[in-house]
């Protein structure tokens, strides 16, 4: 089995390729990492565990061909690629929907090619808006900055896709990541 991490050197990947393999579901599989290296994070790769075959593929989600080739044999994948920070995005609201928008579905189509069994999506409590009291999955989405929009937007053109398709993935709407 391959597991794939798109953005592996970014903070949750990264740490996230060093916890998985830890777990019974992923002990002693390979791990795939795609990354842009936009942000230079090398030192991420560094000292990584130790049995654990480990490939690192530098290249973009929106790049077909990247993405065709760091799919290749991958069971289970792991979008974790995109341009993060809500009050950010305001100041660099085309980039933002470059990735987080316009990359995920270019990912998304292409494991469904690939054969991939499982795709996890990680979104963010940001698709929501302002909120006061306890969210669930079912309440209400006005998110308020492009970086909401456009995690919002990429669950929703994967929702159609999937009905298309008849894949199965997982959205996980994460809080602020702290660590």
């Amino acid at each position: 089995m391959v597991v794939h991490f798109t953005d592996g050197a970014g903070y949750l990947g990264s740490q996230l390729i060093r916890d998985l393999p830890k777990t019974k579901a992923f002990e002693g599989e390979a791990i795939r990492v795609l990354d842009s290296m936009m942000r230079e994070r090398y030192v991420s790769l560094w000292n990584l565990p130790k049995g654990v075959p480990c490939q690192f593929i530098e290249g973009d989600v929106r790049n077909p061909e990247d993405v065709t080739k760091a799919l290749r044999d991958v069971d289970d994948l792991f979008s974790l690629s995109d341009l993060t920070n809500a009050p950010m995005s305001f100041e660099r609201k085309e980039p933002t929907w470059d990735t987080n928008y316009k990359g995920v579905p270019n990912l998304f189509d292409r494991a469904v090619q690939a054969g991939v069994r499982k795709f996890m999506y990680t979104s963010t409590c940001s698709a929501y808006g302002p909120t006061s009291g306890v969210v669930t999955e079912d309440a209400e989405c006005k998110p308020a900055s492009p970086y909401g929009e456009s995690k919002l937007a990429a669950e929703g053109e994967m929702h159609r896709r999937a009905s298309t398709a008849g894949f199965g993935w997982t959205a996980v709407r994460l809080g602020t990541v702290y660590g």
